[in-house]
């Protein structure tokens, strides 16, 4: 085994020359790897987002078609039957009961800006009651159906729950509260969604895919 000891002052010298330029060589070669690595994605992120593009507008194109389509066939029902149907949601199905598809719409339980003010009213009510286990067991109940979403919204059930202990108390304070509440609701419908599926002979549904997720996941 040779020793440090053993080489000269040039031979030492030698070596770490050669030890700097194989160093600076794997620094070259790294910073080659990247460039390559960083064309690599380039490329790759170009060629996919075209592709998802193109996706995108058709599925964008026909996604109106059906809407135009399925709309068309909910006014002849109305039409049809005399009635203006005001569901949400519409499923029609093929008569050998093989495909059918759903257009429909979600509702946002968006409240303006005055439903801490009915809140706020509420609270001055349950603020006004002599503490005893009745009263206790009401505050909870008026506490549990004031609780609000992460958003600060609150569901209609639980108005529509307020709206009825407001009758069976009849305070004119907790009632002026829920009217607020009631009158700040502002529900807002979300853009509409198309499912499609086929009716399998076992009962199950096989969907289409119309999304870059799994919708069976």
């Amino acid at each position: 085994m040779i020793s440090l000891k053993d080489l000269t002052q040039e031979q030492i010298a030698e070596l770490q020359a050669q030890m700097k330029a194989k160093e600076a060589e794997e620094q070259e070669k790294r910073k080659q790897d990247i460039e390559a690595y960083k064309d690599l994605v380039d490329e790759t992120v170009s060629s996919v987002f075209c592709g998802l593009a193109d996706v995108s507008e058709f599925l964008a194109k026909n996604k109106e078609l059906a809407e135009n389509q399925l709309n068309k066939i909910i006014e002849v029902k109305n039409e049809l039957y005399g009635a203006k149907d005001e569901q949400q949601t519409h499923t029609f199905t093929t008569k050998d009961g093989k495909m059918s598809v759903c257009i429909g719409y979600r509702i946002a339980n968006d409240y303006d800006e005055t439903l801490g003010n009915g809140i706020a009213k509420v609270h001055e009510f349950i603020s006004s009651l002599a503490v005893n286990d009745e009263t206790a067991r009401l505050v909870n109940i008026i506490g549990s159906l004031l609780r609000t979403d992460k958003n600060g919204n609150m569901k209609p059930s639980r108005v529509l729950e307020l709206s009825k202990l407001a009758m069976d108390i009849n305070d004119q304070g907790f009632t002026e509260g829920v009217k607020i509440i009631q009158a700040a609701y502002k529900p807002r419908r979300t853009r509409t969604f198309i499912t499609a599926w086929l009716n399998l002979e076992n009962g199950g549904k096989q969907y289409l895919n119309l999304s870059m997720s799994n919708p069976n996941e």
